[in-house]
């Protein structure tokens, strides 16, 4: 049965938009818009799964009010074959698109004994996380630790944002000010600013639920030394900034969506975390890290061009 997870229609006209902007490679858009695809599918699959039950309201104040986020993965109720469904997918992509992991990912998949990926460890070991448990599995499965980390986050996302729809109205009114995820514990991906009250909201890497944080504080470190918070602009008019910490030689990209020529409601932050590749190349290049596991869904690609005329600025607004 179909549930209305299925790419929407508004992602594919995002998706033509990325093929427009010349810096990015066509063949890196058409992978992951098949990546899109399959995560959305992932989420059909799963939603009669009833996969997570949330806490009562007075456990979740509690949770909150201790800093304690409400979901965990051991929480979830996982049958392994829409795990193994999404797999296959994944490796069906990687295969069209020439990735050598994916003969392997399969023969994993259909081994018996010890020599079978556990679907549900791997998920469970890369989130804790467990660089021993990856560095094991990598070398007895010939797969690179970050191609094993694409894996299991890629199988995870669906299933927490899953689980984070049923505690998005219990987390509306909590004043969360944490530089993690209340609803999962991820780290953020990206920022918005949001139209209406000019508020910097973060968005988690794993879940996808939305909270806020401080404008003049790192979201890594927490550091608030105006010295050490930069931010990076393509010009004056672009919504798109690139705020860094010297601190703790982080970045995190962020949307203004007063600044973008669309509604805020049909605002990806996954596309537009596409869309600022160039962001990505030019703090790899002065030596900053991104604040999630994997850098968001652009991060660590190259692209085929890339604006040099950047303006800097030292301080914060």
């Amino acid at each position: 049965m179909n549930h209305g997870f299925e790419l929407p229609s508004r992602c594919h006209e995002d998706f033509e938009r990325l093929r427009t902007l010349e810096y990015l490679p066509k063949t890196h858009i058409d992978f992951l818009e098949c990546i899109f695809q399959a995560h959305y599918q992932a989420k059909d699959r799963l939603v009669e799964e009833k996969i997570y039950t949330p806490p009562a309201y007075s456990r979740v104040q509690e949770m909150l009010s201790q800093g304690e986020p409400l979901i965990s993965f051991d929480q979830m109720k996982i049958r392994i074959e829409p795990l193994r469904d999404h797999f296959m997918e994944v490796s069906s992509i990687l295969k069209k698109y020439g990735h050598s992991a994916s003969a392997r990912m399969e023969a994993l998949i259909r081994s018996e004994g010890a020599d079978r990926l556990d679907l549900e460890e791997l998920i469970c070991k890369t989130l804790s996380p467990d660089p021993d448990y990856l560095l094991r599995v990598s070398q007895r499965s010939e797969l690179e630790v970050n191609t094993l980390e694409f894996i299991a986050l890629t199988l995870a996302r669906p299933l927490f944002e899953l689980a984070a729809a049923e505690v998005k109205d219990l987390l509306a009114d909590y004043p969360w000010w944490k530089n993690y995820c209340p609803a999962c514990g991820g780290t953020p991906f990206m920022a918005k600013i949001r139209a209406e009250d000019g508020m910097r909201l973060l968005r988690c890497s794993l879940c996808a639920v939305e909270w806020k944080f401080d404008r003049v504080k790192c979201p890594f470190c927490n550091s608030e030394e105006q010295k050490n918070l930069k931010f990076f602009y393509y010009h004056e008019s672009s919504p798109y900034r690139l705020y860094v910490c010297d601190s703790c030689k982080r970045y995190i990209k962020c949307v203004d969506e007063r600044k973008m020529n669309q509604a805020p409601a049909t605002i990806d932050l996954a596309i537009e975390d596409i869309a600022t590749l160039y962001f990505d190349l030019l703090a790899h290049e002065r030596g900053y890290l991104p604040l999630s596991l994997l850098g968001g869904t652009a991060g660590g690609q190259q692209g085929e061009a890339f604006p040099t005329d950047f303006e800097k600025h030292d301080h914060w607004h």
